[in-house]
């Protein structure tokens, strides 16, 4: 939530809400930021606490950002655009806040009409360390965790 004149502290909300999302059942788990460019963050949360909180909780960063003006936090940046591929979601810039409606409707269509592949090894009950997806079919989409599987 926006307050006027205080840092942000995107790092720590992002693991705290997967910690929270951990402990909730089910498997189709979403987080949806906005933030507004410059701003200044304050948080010290390492990015692999973050990414670990990400692992745990399976759930997808999707991540727009209004840029109004010059990057302050070239950390937080990379950091969302790292989580944004690494856990299927997608991070987005618009200049111009009313972008942001279409943006967030682009996701909440996306996060409906999502569905989960779920791939073992015929041969071997060994975990898969990585998978790596791809489609060959135009105008689609695809969002791809690159977590291990559970």
């Amino acid at each position: 939530m926006s307050r006027p004149g205080v840092g942000s502290v995107l790092g720590e909300a992002l693991e705290a809400a997967n910690k929270e999302l951990a402990q909730r059942p089910g498997t189709r788990k979403a987080i949806v930021s906005l933030n507004l460019e410059p701003s200044n963050e304050q948080s010290f949360e390492n990015a692999q606490a973050i990414k670990d909180a990400f692992r745990k909780s399976g759930a997808q960063l999707w991540s727009v950002s209004v840029q109004r003006g010059g990057l302050k936090n070239s950390k937080r940046d990379v950091v969302l655009n790292d989580f944004g591929k690494l856990s299927g979601g997608q991070r987005d810039f618009v200049v111009a806040i009313s972008a942001v409606e279409g943006i967030l409707k682009g996701y909440a269509t996306a996060l409906v009409y999502q569905y989960e592949v779920v791939y073992k090894r015929p041969e071997s009950n060994k975990e898969p360390k990585a998978i790596q997806m791809g489609t060959t079919r135009p105008d689609v989409k695809l969002h791809a965790s690159g977590f291990p599987p559970k």
